[in-house]
């Protein structure tokens, strides 16, 4: 049985009489307003049709948003005003109900993380608007496959970086001393809070994984620092102070 997309709604031709809480619950779908679908994606991106083109869109967001950030600024000339009129194209895509509506915010959050990942630390502004002029012509075409594979290539390079700055414990150790003289509490703590070496661990894995001799695991280890369960919890202990009784409150009739 097909359903309709839009609530039903309380005509006149209905004799029922409802109570207060189905005429508050009637007058409340009254009020919700239509559901306007998206429209279909009947449109070319590039040499892709606009099913293809969704597809793959979707793919990247599921990816990209696991990303690092790692995001150059929007260079100026001919490269950032492109770019700005490509992110001005995809709002106003969906603001206008056009045939892009349907992927038109999705792009838009995607574009960025595949557009303006700094190839290095080190990069410069020249490289950076090269760079972004080459994605265009990629984003442009609906080539994506290229660009997220250089995007992972970066994010791999970049996460490996950091783990290898990370290990320096006494380097971190001095920066993060002089973060908080400086007063920067929040770069401090994302220094010791952005490691991706670190993270939770499986509860049935061996803290020394390397060691033979040590075949104690992170739940072993974990049970031995919990305290021993006391089943006589309820019960007052035989050492436990006794408080003294209260005394008579005395109110003076003076």
């Amino acid at each position: 049985m097909e359903q309709s997309l839009y609530p039903p709604t309380i005509t006149d031709n209905e004799t029922s009489t409802p109570n207060a809480g189905d005429s508050n619950g009637a007058s409340a779908i009254e009020d919700l307003p239509r559901f306007q679908p998206t429209s279909a994606p009947n449109f070319l991106w590039g040499e892709k049709d606009g099913e293809t083109f969704s597809h793959s869109l979707n793919q990247c967001y599921s990816e990209i948003v696991h990303w690092r950030h790692n995001l150059f600024k929007v260079p100026s000339g001919r490269a950032g005003k492109m770019f700005t009129c490509e992110m001005t194209r995809l709002f106003r895509a969906y603001a206008d109900t056009s045939a892009l509506e349907s992927i038109a915010l999705r792009a838009a959050m995607v574009m960025p993380a595949l557009l303006l990942q700094k190839p290095h630390s080190k990069s410069k502004a020249k490289d950076h608007t090269i760079l972004l002029e080459r994605r265009l012509q990629q984003w442009t075409s609906g080539d994506l496959a290229d660009l997220m594979n250089e995007g992972r290539t970066i994010q791999h390079q970049a996460t490996r970086a950091h783990r290898n700055q990370n290990k320096d414990s006494k380097q971190n150790a001095r920066i993060f001393a002089k973060l908080m003289m400086e007063g920067k509490v929040r770069a401090a703590l994302r220094l010791i809070a952005n490691d991706d070496s670190n993270g939770p661990l499986c509860l049935d894995s061996q803290i020394e994984p390397n060691n033979p001799s040590n075949p104690e695991t992170v739940r072993e280890v974990l049970k031995k620092k919990h305290p021993p369960n006391n089943q006589e919890s309820n019960q007052p202990s035989q050492h436990q102070a006794r408080l003294p009784p209260s005394p008579i409150p005395f109110f003076s009739t003076e």
